[in-house]
């Protein structure tokens, strides 16, 4: 193993335990190479440092402020998540059902052996279009919601 792959071995042995093999290349590896050794001794100094310091108290004003300015941006989430107006969905089941009516009497031109009538092709037309409207206006309709309250619903 290179010593690239020792470090990372020696970085993830603190976060995870590792296997026999993972442990025996560590140790091989150490007794030979005196840049891992060190590097091993060192991240462990290191480790052993950070947990004995304290963790650094945040002024209280700047807590306080960080949790109000969240708890902000949370009841905007919240708020920002606008329903699809009964009337849209109206319009959609509409658009669904007209669908349905064209395509049944073309339904029957549809051969696989066969070029499709000019009717067929303008009904394949209007349902494809009518799909990717019944799709997609739900999501611009929230998407042009959140961007008037300035939110971004796609991040």
């Amino acid at each position: 193993m290179r010593c690239k792959d020792i470090e990372r071995l020696i970085i993830d042995s603190t976060w995870k335990d590792l296997n026999r093999e993972e442990l025996l290349f560590i140790k091989e590896h150490t007794q030979q190479c005196p840049q891992c050794t060190l590097f091993q001794s060192e991240y462990k100094n290191l480790r052993l440092s950070l947990k004995n310091n304290p963790a650094p108290a945040l002024p209280e004003d700047l807590d306080r402020s960080t949790c109000e300015m969240c708890r902000k941006a949370l009841n905007l989430q919240k708020k920002a998540a606008p329903t699809i107006p009964l009337v849209i969905w109206g319009v959609l089941a509409i658009l669904i059902v007209i669908s349905v009516i064209m395509f049944v009497p073309v339904f029957k031109d549809l051969r696989l052996n066969e070029p499709l009538s000019s009717q067929a092709l303008f009904v394949l037309t209007f349902l494809i279009q009518n799909t990717v409207m019944l799709f997609f206006t739900p999501i611009l309709i929230k998407n042009c919601r959140a961007k008037k309250q300035g939110l971004n619903i796609f991040s």
